[in-house]
């Protein structure tokens, strides 16, 4: 279930479509969002957000039953529904329709960590599947264990991370820029552009005199 249902490339295609569309819409959008229009996105927002979330814990519970429509439904809408509450986020941010939730996101403790948040995403699961492959006893499946263990794999992952994005991340992102930038010539300058000032006078303030 785990190799055909969530680590095929394929399934990632919904969300990463969801995502270009919604910076597609931000950077193209020409209208203003009016206040009605805001309240019911967010009303939509928390619907699916609490329908994700309840949905969850009911087919993840003990008492579920095997109900192989419900399973389809939900394996094949969450991730995508889930992008569309994070999309919702970002464009009612950019809207500026977002009141404290953009305060919060734009704090600039979180700059240093969104940096490097995608390289955390690729190296978590390598520690993760490799802690679980060098096990040689059974896991004990309480609240403390797991809270434990979850501390070790984020504390691995802060030290690791910042190494792997230095030295595989960065000049990638360096030889990109270098890319973009090849081969762009340089605009020529208007003969506006090209004036140069005969002299300047200081007095404590600038004052220009004469212009060719």
């Amino acid at each position: 279930m785990y190799e055909k249902e969530y680590t095929p490339t394929h399934l990632r295609f919904a969300p990463w479509l969801i995502g270009i569309m919604t910076g597609y819409i931000i950077i193209n959008c020409k209208t203003k969002m009016s206040k009605a229009q805001a309240r019911t996105g967010w009303a939509v927002y928390f619907a699916i957000l609490s329908l994700l979330i309840s949905s969850t814990f009911y087919l993840n519970s003990r008492n579920a039953p095997n109900n192989i429509y419900l399973n389809a439904a939900y394996n094949g809408l969450s991730s995508s529904l889930w992008v569309v509450c994070l999309g919702w986020i970002i464009f009612a941010c950019e809207m500026g329709h977002a009141g404290v939730v953009r305060k919060f996101l734009s704090w600039p403790l979180f700059q240093p960590f969104s940096r490097i948040t995608y390289t955390m995403y690729l190296v978590g699961p390598i520690l993760q599947f490799g802690s679980v492959a060098v096990r040689r006893s059974v896991l004990a499946m309480n609240a403390m264990e797991i809270y434990k263990n979850l501390a070790g794999e984020i504390l691995l992952i802060l030290v690791i991370v910042p190494m792997y994005s230095m030295f595989f991340e960065a000049p990638f992102i360096q030889i990109n820029k270098m890319m973009m930038h090849q081969g762009s010539k340089k605009i020529p300058q208007s003969d506006e552009s090209n004036k140069k000032y005969d002299h300047i006078v200081d007095n404590n303030n600038l004052e220009l005199d004469t212009v060719k």
